[in-house]
This record gives C-alpha cells, sequence and structure tokens, in this order.
C-alpha cells in the first residue's frame, strides 16, 4: 500500500505543476496574443519583453 500512496502522490505532485505550467502559458498567451495580432510587438520583441519580465 505504501508504494502506492507514493506513486499516487508523484502522479498529484506532476498533475500540479502541469496545472500551474497551463496556467502560466494562457497567462502568457492572453498577454501576448492581442500585442502580436495589432503589431504593437514583433515575435522577437516578445521574447525581450518576458526577459523582462523573468519569464
Amino acid at each position: 500500500m505504501v508504494v502506492f500512496e507514493k506513486m499516487l502522490k508523484s502522479l498529484e505532485d506532476h498533475v500540479q505543476t502541469i496545472a500551474m505550467e497551463s496556467r502560466t502559458l494562457t497567462a502568457l498567451c492572453d498577454m501576448l496574443m492581442p500585442k502580436l495580432i495589432s503589431g504593437e510587438i514583433w515575435v522577437k520583441d516578445a521574447y525581450w519583453l518576458l526577459k523582462e519580465r523573468g519569464l
């Protein structure tokens, strides 16, 4: 039973990590997409924008 609980905990941790990454990517998309579509920034500029924000 202990082995199963450890495996389950590992899976739960992995799911939480993926969920957090998904939220981060969604936020980045929401921030960058309007700027890219409008031409306010270019793809190469988006890299520097994220770098300035520590992302």
